[in-house]
């Protein structure tokens, strides 16, 4: 049985042994030497072609050239601090064409010097709800604390505390578009980059001009969006004629002379930009605070965190979403502006090398609490090798912490971390450092985040491969040592170090960098589809590119084979379709990173049943969320001319073409903004409601601004459907079948919905729009039927219906045939809409 736990051990093909040649050899037929030559022609054909191994339950497979792992990195702490002693802060206040700066200014400045409890938690640094700025101690005695007075910084406000630079453009024209919440902003990230540097160039350059003290070390640019309660006149005329003239150059200062009608306007149908005006500047953007010193509003602990980048440190996160990138909070129980007291030592210098030492052999050990001032060889910390080069294991202790740079005195106990000083910190825990806590088998930053700390006092003395948390490392190998007999002692923390070292190097060390899958559940199974869920046990290094599922009619299916390949932001689930009634398929996941692909251990057997085989469900043929994500509702709900917002059309048509993932989906036409492009769906990540920034989040977007712009040009958003309807919605999705339009009424209620079923039946989903009134088409999926017969309807998230002049909101989910047809509209099915015959 295999243990789901372990780490897979890696199974290459190889040659066979050279047979030993004798000393007298015979004469060879002419036969003979034609079978030499041409078995020796076939190794030298094997030599120059690309490895490929894929063995039932584990395997590897890459395309062209030498596998080549990341490179052993080097141990390279910090040798000195980057300053010592006092150094000065610029800081330079930016006020905006419709924000103003606090009352109080002198207030707003101290806000800004003063730091959180705890930066990394630090938000937006904005007023609380009681009106007041956020209180704590001060930007010097809280790095004299942290660095253990070695530096501090001192603000130094730029030219004067009574000036600020007043930006001619809108906060909006520093952020990113959005047709409804910012027509101002840039629409690619190098016009967003130019915009920012010309600001923060003429803010500096303004305030240079009169400013006549010591210059500063480090700049800090603080945008104030705060704006006034009543905007001006002028300011709200502005802003509604970008709104009016969205295509008109958005470095206009003064507003664009167009004709107004003089016809009086309606009144309840006024628009009020400020109502929809709402600019948001996103992780990684151009003002986000990720290449220099920016903040928001004088959020002094985002200033204290930010200059803890600026001495050094790196940011380490607890990852927050099941192996993607930068999300949740904060590392459990961190000390100081970005890291754990680990970035004291190494990233920083403020702790000489005798007070943090690397350990490599056993015996007892002591650990001093990790914030205080050491004194002779006080150890505050150690590093620990491990058999593999890229980890070290890492150990503090916390004791009696004051809540100026550490987490209080309410905590006590031995910290266990892992540091991968083979990568940056820029994706967060695991990849980089990751404390233990137990539950997190595949170190996803979950588990019992409250529940890490080590000692007699939380009933956790040990430490080693058969404990909760284990010490396996991140690509789930045997990290070569444990701890025994961890004990808090009268201020200190003792515990014994044991080694077992089998250092990982040469083919093993290749292998241990490839990433991890397992197979788990298959679901669903219907005469041509079946669902695929699978978890990603380990990333790999470099970080994962590609990983999902394949399946054939043979066994041990590679990706040569059919596959559904999955994405970073995605949930871990996937389908396979077009499949043939009465089949047996062989599935594995696989995951590549570069390196080379590794299947999973588990390979599943499973048979189609025939197509007259009643079943007793299907579906819900959506597997992802594709419908139900903030960044499509937030990008793209309001379609309509009307107060009515609805984005039904570019939500459904774009799940729609997701589901069948054509292999290139041609997302250009004549009359589209995006020309010559196209759309890889092995590749993209159909997730994009994460906060942080998503992989190839511009393709993302020609996507869904293409399925948007087409639905528009191909009258989608019309009341009702119009002549050569099929044939725009063969146009826009590309589908190679006939699609059937139905009026769904009580009559033909059973025809029209053995339609549905049909189709159902062979996984195809069906599309069904609702008309009534003078506003648009409403649009929904059906994508499955229920064990009661009920088909299941996916309805877009912001869907509405006026029905007996009531707002009715209705909800994805199973229904009767007959609640299709709602009072007041006309109901319509499109079925027989899909890709492959």
């Amino acid at each position: 049985m295999i243990n789901p736990l372990s780490p897979p051990r890696m199974m290459l093909s190889t040659t066979s042994p050279k047979k030993q040649i004798p000393s007298s050899r015979p004469m060879i037929s002419p036969y003979g030497a034609m079978m030499r030559m041409l078995q020796l022609l076939i190794a030298l054909a094997c030599l120059s072609c690309p490895v490929h191994a894929a063995v039932h339950g584990h395997g590897t497979e890459e395309k062209g050239g030498k596998r080549k792992a990341s490179p052993i990195p080097d141990y390279n702490p910090a040798k000195q601090p980057v300053t010592t002693g006092e150094f000065l802060v610029g800081f330079i206040v930016i006020t905006f064409k419709e924000t103003v700066a606090p009352e109080d200014t002198d207030q707003a400045i101290r806000s800004a010097n003063q730091v959180s409890s705890n930066p990394q938690h630090a938000e937006t640094g904005k007023q609380d709800k009681s009106g007041r700025y956020s209180s704590g101690v001060d930007l010097e005695e809280y790095f004299k604390v942290y660095s253990n007075d070695i530096t501090w910084p001192k603000l130094v406000v730029m030219p004067d505390e009574d000036t600020n630079y007043q930006d001619p453009h809108f906060y909006g024209y520093y952020c990113e578009y959005d047709y409804w919440r910012n027509p101002i902003g840039w629409k690619d990230r190098e016009e967003g980059n130019d915009r920012v540097k010309e600001m923060n160039e003429n803010a500096l350059k303004f305030a240079n001009q009169s400013y006549r003290g010591d210059k500063p070390r480090f700049m800090c640019y603080n945008y104030v969006t705060r704006r006034p309660k009543e905007p001006t006149e002028e300011v709200s005329v502005a802003l509604l004629d970008f709104y009016d003239n969205r295509n008109a150059d958005p470095d206009r200062i003064k507003p664009v002379k167009t004709r107004r009608s003089k016809e009086p306007k309606n009144s309840t149908k006024i628009f009020k930009p400020w109502d929809h005006y709402k600019p948001a500047c996103k992780w990684g953007e151009p003002m986000w605070p990720n290449s220099k010193i920016q903040i928001n509003d004088f959020a002094g602990g985002v200033l204290a965190h930010e200059l803890g980048h600026s001495l050094g440190a790196p940011d380490v996160y607890r990852i927050g979403r099941f192996n993607d990138g930068i999300g949740g909070g904060a590392s459990p129980l961190a000390y100081g502006p970005t890291a754990n007291a680990f970035s004291r030592f190494y990233h920083h210098a403020f702790i000489e090398e005798r007070n943090h030492p690397t350990i490599k052999n056993p015996g007892t050990y002591t650990l001093h609490p990790r914030h205080i001032t050491p004194q002779g060889k006080e150890a505050l910390g150690y590093l620990i090798p491990s058999n593999h080069p890229h980890y070290m294991y890492h150990v503090e202790y916390i004791h009696e912490e004051d809540r100026i740079a550490g987490v209080g005195p309410d905590h006590e106990g031995m910290l266990i971390s892992v540091v991968n000083l083979g990568l940056t910190n820029y994706l967060g825990s695991p990849d980089y450092f990751y404390v233990y806590r137990p539950n997190d088998p595949f170190f996803r930053g979950g588990g019992d985040t409250n529940k890490c700390l080590f000692g007699k006092s939380h009933n956790r003395t040990e430490f080693d491969m058969t404990t909760e948390p284990s010490s396996r490392l991140p690509n789930l190998m045997d990290g070569g040592i444990s701890f025994k007999n961890i004990e808090e002692k009268d201020g200190t923390l003792t515990f014994d170090l044991e080694t077992d070292r089998h250092r990982v190097s040469g083919s093993d060390y290749t292998n241990s960098m490839l990433p991890q899958i397992r197979l788990d559940e298959i679901s669903d199974v219907q005469p041509t589809s079946f669902t695929m869920d699978c978890t990603i046990k380990f990333r790999g290094q470099p970080l994962i590119t590609t990983y999902g599922f394949c399946w054939s009619t043979s066994k041990t299916p590679t990706i040569r084979d059919d596959t559904y390949t999955l994405a970073h932001r995605e949930c871990y689930r996937g389908h396979a379709i077009n499949l043939r009634p009465s089949t047996t398929y062989y599935v594995r996941a696989f995951a590549n990173n570069g390196i080379g692909v590794r299947y999973s251990d588990e390979e599943q057997i499973v048979k189609t049943p025939d197509v007259n085989t009643p079943a007793a469900s299907i579906g819900p043929l959506f597997t992802d969320s594709f419908s139900d994500n903030r960044y499509l509702f937030n990008k793209y709900s309001n379609e309509a001319n009307s107060p009515f917002i609805g984005y039904s059309p570019t939500c459904v048509f774009a799940k729609l073409i997701a589901y069948y993932r054509p292999e290139r989906f041609k997302f250009s036409s004549s009359k589209s903004r995006s020309k010559g492009s196209d759309v890889d769906f092995d590749q993209l990540s159909w997730n994009p409601s994460a906060g942080d920034y998503p992989m190839r989040l511009e393709e993302i977007d020609g996507f869904f601004q293409h399925v948007y712009a087409q639905a528009l040009e191909l009258n989608f958003h019309n009341i009702k459907p119009e002549k050569d309807f099929l044939r725009s919605i063969k146009e826009l999705t590309g589908v190679r079948s006939k699609p059937v339009l139905s009026d769904l009424q009580p009559d033909n209620l059973k025809a029209v919905s053995e339609l549905i079923r049909e189709d159902l039946t062979q996984s195809r989903p069906v599309l069904i729009l609702f008309s009534g009134g003078s506003e648009p088409m409403r649009w929904a999926l059906i994508d499955g039927i229920g064990s009661t017969g009920k088909f299941h309807v996916d309805f877009p998230r912001n869907s509405k219906f006026l029905v007996d002049g009531n707002i009715f909101k209705p909800k994805s989910g199973h229904c009767v045939p007959e609640l299709l047809m709602i009072p007041g509209y006309k109901t319509y099915l499109v079925t027989s809409c899909f890709y492959k015959k």
